[in-house]
């Protein structure tokens, strides 16, 4: 029992040491997001598998193997501490060296494809040539899962021309056969691993953009999470009592206070003078068309001025309708661009007179 906790304990320490720390290494100096530590995760386990497996095949370990495939291993070797090097050095980026190692891997996977292509009268050359083209497939995948969209793309095309190639240099029947099956397989990795990337990209955008919103009013308040946490709460309450106020304002320091109460008067002030521009150039208005409006020309959606006036989306709609007949605007017109032509006129009328 303490020789194999011995055992573990040492391996763990191994691993620790030879594999968790330079991971973490990488990920400080090269990764700055999560996509990029994705695909320095790809990059360097990539590199392991290449590093552990090819040497075996060079050696003829797992068979016998032709002499140009050899030479092809070895090229292959090559370029892996090359761009290694160049990425170390900050000459090209991680990006570069992940997209240079998966298109050098393919085009050595092409370059055996098309010469086994000219020998298919053996069933060696035969095998090569799915061999490698199942190899390609794998590093289609592997671009998709490092977030390479169009790299994607000529990595499909590069596979399936070379597959073509294959298929009209060998004349073999079994392997044009196989032709529209690969073609449809490519097609399809690209059209939904693309779908996929973009769908990915848009989640990663709306969740830059909620994080930026929850930080904007925490960072220009100076307000803690919890501070931060509970002004929100007080906000989404449809009638706070004074104790709720003052409970929030009790956890707030003098500073955190004067900042809020300046951009309270900020927004009230501001809020005024558009709203009594917007009376002045549209007199014929009430009070809550006016209020409408100005929200109408900050771009705020339907839903979202019915959620901010507290109001049902039937009575903004008729207001909004009781808006444009004051206004004797056309079915057609655009509300929101006749209200902004109009508030312009009356601006510059405004400053024609001074």
């Amino acid at each position: 029992m303490k020789s194999s906790a011995k055992k573990t304990k040492a391996f763990s320490t191994f691993i620790g040491k030879y594999v968790h720390e330079p991971a973490q290494w990488f990920a400080k100096n090269y990764a700055k997001n999560i996509i990029e530590r994705q695909r320095l995760s790809v990059l360097l386990l990539t590199t392991v598998g290449v590093l552990l497996i090819v040497p075996l095949n060079i050696l003829g370990i797992p068979g016998e193997s032709d002499p140009v495939f050899v030479k092809l291993d070895i090229a292959w070797l090559i370029t892996i501490p090359v761009t290694m090097t160049a990425m170390l050095k900050r000459k090209i980026s991680l990006s570069a060296n992940l997209k240079s190692q998966l298109l050098i891997a393919l085009t050595i996977f092409s370059a055996a494809m098309i010469y086994s292509a000219f020998h298919t009268n053996e069933d060696y050359y035969q095998v090569m040539i799915f061999r490698y083209n199942t190899l390609s497939v794998s590093m289609l995948m592997l671009s998709l899962i490092s977030h390479f969209k169009h790299t994607t793309y000529l990595m499909s095309f590069v596979t399936l021309a070379t597959y073509l190639a294959c298929s009209f240099i060998s004349k073999d029947v079994y392997i044009k056969n196989q032709l529209p099956l690969f073609s449809i397989i490519f097609i399809l990795i690209s059209i939904l691993g693309a779908k996929l990337l973009d769908d990915i990209k848009g989640l990663q955008t709306e969740n830059e953009e909620l994080r930026k919103g929850e930080e904007s009013p925490t960072k220009l308040l100076g307000l803690g999470k919890q501070q931060a946490s509970a002004l929100l709460k007080l906000g989404q309450t449809k009638n706070p009592g004074e104790k709720q106020t003052i409970r929030m304002l009790g956890m707030m320091d003098d500073q955190s206070k004067e900042r809020l109460f300046t951009a309270v008067n900020e927004y009230i002030t501001q809020k005024n003078t558009q709203l009594s521009a917007i009376n002045k150039a549209f007199p014929e208005l009430s009070a809550s068309e006016a209020e409408i409006c100005r929200l109408i020309l900050q771009g705020k959606k339907l839903s979202e001025i019915c959620g901010m006036l507290n109001k049902s989306q039937g009575n903004i709609t008729s207001q909004r309708t009781h808006i444009r007949a004051k206004l004797n605007l056309k079915p057609k017109e655009n509300l929101n661009e006749a209200l902004a032509k109009r508030l312009d006129l009356y601006r510059s009328a405004g400053k024609a007179k001074l």
